[in-house]
């Protein structure tokens, strides 16, 4: 197993999604940002059939992104 690179997420999510491999990472991009930033702001970002990002702690305090799978993601790891 490897790891899965931003290139190769949008290959894949251009062709599923009908758009350029260009737009796709741009899409991820925005959307890591898009996620930061409302996660900081003190949002909860949820994504139905996948998780949800929210604010987090560390062991020493320190403010961490933490993700949080859905039930459906669960289930798919199993398999």
């Amino acid at each position: 197993m490897g790891v899965v690179n931003p290139e190769k997420l949008s290959i894949d999510m251009a062709f599923h999604a009908r758009m350029t491999s260009g737009q796709a990472e741009d899409a991820i991009r925005v959307f890591g940002e898009l996620v930061t930033r409302a996660v900081a702001d003190g949002h909860t970002v949820e994504l139905p059939a996948f998780g949800k990002f929210e604010l987090g702690k560390r062991g020493n305090g320190e403010p961490a992104l933490r993700f949080v799978q859905s039930n459906s993601v669960r289930k798919a790891l199993k398999s």
